[in-house]
């Protein structure tokens, strides 16, 4: 009786870790996933020297890419990023006047002037953008466990250089 009772404990046990292993290979894949693409979402800002103002990836074509929403949305989709549900994580986390929140990030533009003073008035004479990417854990108990802090405590974050083109007084009319 008492072997019975000592195979049993130990079968849980191993199916305990095998659980814990899992769950933690599940973690990493998701959390390179995103950081992935916050690297790359980073390049194709600054590659395209700003981020329009409408999300709409309508028009892309998968074959050829142009401009930053088509790249950015084309990334997405090459390595699994852009997942249903993973937007409605960025849309309730994203702070008012970002952009991205349809892909699962946030994209906020701050201003910046010559002397590198945030959010300047007049004087502005470039961008850089803060971007969120969040990793995408959907397995209902952690769920149920994280309700409500899942964006922000599983979130990361990066900001582009300082970028200086003609076309960003467009962009600043809008903010």
């Amino acid at each position: 009786m008492r072997d019975a009772i000592g195979g049993a404990m130990t079968i849980q046990i191993i199916i305990i870790f095998m659980l814990l292993i899992n769950a933690y290979l599940a973690f990493s894949v998701s959390y390179t996933r995103a950081f992935k693409m916050k690297n790359q979402v980073i390049n194709i800002i600054e590659n395209n020297e700003g981020y329009p103002m409408a999300d709409d990836y309508s028009g892309c074509s998968i074959d050829n890419p142009e401009g930053a929403v088509c790249q950015i949305y084309s990334y997405g989709k090459q390595i699994g990023y852009i997942v249903p549900g993973v937007e409605n994580f960025a849309t309730k986390d994203c702070p008012d006047g970002s952009k991205g929140a349809k892909f699962g990030l946030c994209i906020i533009p701050h201003k910046k002037d010559i002397a590198g003073n945030s959010n300047a008035s007049q004087s502005y004479s470039g961008v850089y953008y803060t971007i969120y990417t969040y990793i995408n854990i959907n397995i209902p108990v952690i769920n149920n466990l994280f309700q409500g802090a899942m964006p922000s405590l599983f979130r990361i974050q990066g900001e582009t250089n300082t970028i200086y083109s003609s076309g960003l007084k467009n962009i600043f009319t809008e903010l």
